[in-house]
């Protein structure tokens, strides 16, 4: 079943490079749904380092501090940020 997934998003990526866009930004909204409902549950969430809040902050998701006044602060930290405190 991947195989088939994989092969149907190379597929739509080359040849409807903005539709698959599209479908990735909407999915960052999903998975940061998802993410912020467990977290406010009590789980602990970082960001790898692979620029996950970045990409689903230019996605329209829900990854920033509402107090912030810059809009710039992520409401989860990365590895590092969490590793060295």
């Amino acid at each position: 079943m991947f195989a088939i997934l994989l092969l149907l998003a190379v597929k739509v990526m080359a040849a409807e490079p903005d539709r698959f866009r599209s479908l990735v930004q909407e999915s960052f909204v999903r998975h940061v749904a998802a993410i912020n409902k467990l977290a406010d549950s009590g789980m602990f969430f970082w960001d790898y380092g692979n620029a996950f809040l970045l990409e689903a902050r230019r996605a329209g998701a829900d990854v920033g501090i509402p107090e912030d006044p810059t809009g710039l602060k992520f409401r989860y930290p990365s590895y590092v940020q969490d590793i060295m405190g």
